[in-house]
C-alpha cells in the first residue's frame, strides 16, 4: 500500500497579503507602481530609509550634547568644577566620536540621497522579474556603535544578481513562510538608488 502526499501552493492573493503586509507597502502604492510611478507614500519612507544613518548618528550626538548642556546650566557651578575636571578625558572620549559617526553617517548617506533625490524628481520606477530567494549580512552598526565595531544585520530580496534591501520582516515571510516554494515576482523598485518599494507574485 502506498501513500501519496500532496503539497498545495499558497494562491498569489495570499502570497501577495502576505509580502505587502510585511514589505510595508498598500495595494494602492503596488497600483501606481504597475503603471510605472513612485507614490507619495513610497516616496516619504524611501527618504527616511535613505537618511536612516543620519538620523542614528545625529540622535547620539544630540542626546549627548542636550546632557552637557542640561550641566552646564541645572548643575551647581562646584559639581561643574569637579565633573569638567576629572571627567574632561571622558567628555572627549564620548563628544569626538559621536562627532566622527554622525559625519559617517551623512557620507554613507549623501550618495545613497543624491541618487533618490534623482529619483523622485521623475517620479518613475523601474521593475525586475524572477524567482526571488533571501539573504542576510552583517554591516558596522549605524551611530557611535560602529566605532566600537559592532554589527548590524542587514537583510535582503535576490533577484538575477540584485540586492533589494528590505526589513526583518519582509526577510522572514519568504525565508520562513515560503521557504519551500521560492516565488517568482514582480519587484518593482527605484531606478537609480535601487530600493524596493513593493512586488507582486507572477
Amino acid at each position: 500500500m502506498s501513500v501519496e502526499f500532496s503539497y498545495d501552493a499558497p494562491t498569489n492573493e495570499a502570497v501577495l497579503k502576505d509580502l505587502a503586509v510585511s514589505n510595508d507597502f498598500k495595494i494602492d502604492d503596488l497600483k501606481q507602481n504597475q503603471a510605472g510611478r513612485i507614490s507619495d507614500r513610497q516616496a516619504i519612507r524611501l527618504a527616511i530609509q535613505a537618511l536612516r544613518p543620519v538620523f542614528a548618528s545625529g540622535g547620539t550626538l544630540a542626546f549627548w550634547l542636550l546632557c552637557t548642556w542640561f550641566i552646564r546650566h541645572f548643575v551647581p557651578g562646584i559639581l561643574q568644577i569637579f565633573l569638567f575636571k576629572y571627567a574632561v578625558t571622558g567628555y572627549w572620549a564620548v563628544t569626538l566620536p559621536a562627532i566622527g559617526a554622525f559625519l559617517m553617517g551623512l557620507l554613507n548617506s549623501s550618495r545613497l540621497t543624491f541618487l533618490l533625490i534623482h529619483d523622485l524628481a521623475y517620479g518613475k520606477c523601474a521593475v525586475i522579474e524572477g524567482r526571488t530567494t533571501t539573504s542576510w549580512e552583517e554591516r558596522p552598526a549605524q551611530g557611535t556603535s560602529r566605532l566600537w565595531g559592532m554589527k548590524d544585520t542587514v537583510y535582503n530580496y535576490c533577484i538575477k544578481n540584485e540586492y533589494f534591501e528590505v526589513n526583518e520582516e519582509g526577510y522572514k515571510v519568504l525565508h520562513t513562510k515560503y521557504d519551500s516554494f521560492t516565488p517568482s515576482v514582480k519587484l518593482y523598485y527605484s531606478p537609480r538608488s535601487k530600493m524596493m518599494l513593493s512586488l507582486e507574485p507572477r
